[in-house]
């Protein structure tokens, strides 16, 4: 058998079982990595949001521009805690959940 068709069996394998397992009553492992994929991306923006409000100029005295945040970097930085959280959370159960469930055929 080929490299390639052996890659796309196993995958194949792999989305069948993803469908089938489930990390909470009607969760797929396919719906919870989903999931987890777009919580993932949220977090990125705020976090580049973060990135771009950090103090990144020095003032030398009073007289120069000062640099006045139009967000709420407090309210930034805790949804992002909170994305995080939730994004950690849910890979810990998909984590217990593939160790025990068997590739299907």
């Amino acid at each position: 058998m080929r490299p390639a068709t052996r890659s796309k069996g196993l995958l194949v394998r792999i989305n069948r079982t993803n469908l089938a397992a489930e990390v909470s009553p009607g969760v797929s492992v396919t719906a919870a990595l989903a999931r987890r994929d777009v919580l993932r991306m949220r977090l990125g923006v705020y976090r580049g949001l973060l990135t771009a409000v950090a103090p990144g100029i020095d003032r030398y005295s009073r007289s120069e521009i000062r640099i006045v945040h139009t967000i709420d970097v407090r309210e930034v930085q805790a949804t992002a805690d909170r994305l995080s959280k939730a994004a950690r959370e849910l890979d810990t159960r998909l984590q217990a959940v593939n160790w025990p469930t068997d590739l299907m055929a």
